[in-house]
């Protein structure tokens, strides 16, 4: 790959990216739901494989009683 070809490459991977920028508000938005959703899930289902997997750590944070 020639320097010419890389640099259209990365031209066309910067247009891209500028086509689908996602302001920092909703980053952060996506940010929090995911966290959001990843804590919902380590501290309070009730699905075996989940809880058996994350049962040490839902004891040692001594907030959740899980029974």
């Amino acid at each position: 790959m020639t320097t010419i070809q890389q640099f259209k490459y990365i031209q066309r991977q910067v247009h891209l990216f500028r086509k689908h920028n996602i302001t920092l508000t909703k980053q952060a938005v996506i940010v929090v739901l995911a966290v959001a959703f990843v804590l919902y899930t380590v501290f309070f289902s009730t699905a075996p494989t989940i809880h058996d997997f994350f049962h040490g750590l839902r004891h040692a944070m001594g907030i959740l009683p899980c029974h």
